[in-house]
């Protein structure tokens, strides 16, 4: 091929990488390409559901018992959360007991929530049956939650907290320092006992207990 050939050649792929350039960015300003990752299963649970009231208003239907749980639901998220990282396990004194007592002040302010749904007739029939579905999940996780707390105490465990949220379990038992053997012991009541796999199940101890080296 000619030099002068072979310069238009590159001239026009110059052109053609540019263009595309700059139509990609027009795209993407326009809101027409979306670049990210997938949402994960446990991000699919947690979006937030909306129903359509009469008046054509968009509500969410978690919301809909905010403004009348009132002080109850303040004083649920005062402290540290359910999520285990938020708390100094080697620091907390009567670990066990703020954390059950935590438990049981969100669990209360979700039942009462979705109650108030249930009881709220600008809820359509679909939301309501939402709301009923999930309290009874809730409830029943609720109960899972004590038999297996119950199960590893039966293991040895003076303490156990459980608690389970979005296909995922959280554990922390009364102990110094666990083994792998006990590790994947505790996993495997967790799992067979809530339906929970293995690998969303997290094993924490905290404090010294006599007999559990």
């Amino acid at each position: 091929m000619r030099p002068e050939n072979q310069r238009k050649l590159l001239l026009v792929l110059i052109l053609l990488v540019a263009a595309a350039a700059l139509w990609y960015v027009k795209q993407n300003r326009e809101g027409r390409i979306t670049i990210g990752k997938p949402v994960a299963p446990a991000q699919e649970a947690d979006q937030e559901e909306t129903e359509v009231w009469d008046g054509g208003e968009t509500q969410n239907l978690a919301a809909a018992g905010e403004e009348t749980a009132g002080e109850g639901a303040e004083e649920a998220s005062a402290g540290p959360g359910l999520d285990l990282k938020e708390w100094d396990l080697e620091n907390s004194r009567d670990f066990f007991v703020e954390y059950r007592l935590q438990r049981e002040r969100v669990r209360a302010n979700e039942i009462e929530m979705l109650e108030q749904m249930l009881e709220n007739p600008n809820i359509s029939p679909e939301g309501k049956k939402k709301a009923e579905a999930q309290l009874l999940a809730l409830t029943a996780a609720m109960e899972e939650e004590l038999l297996v707390e119950n199960m590893l105490k039966a293991q040895g465990y003076r303490e156990a907290i459980v608690f389970r949220k979005d296909g995922q379990a959280s554990v922390v038992v009364q102990a110094a320092k666990l083994n792998e053997e006990q590790f994947l012991q505790i996993a495997e009541t967790v799992s067979n006992a809530m339906g929970v796999r293995m690998e969303n199940i997290a094993v924490l101890e905290h404090g010294e207990m006599p007999g559990k080296e």
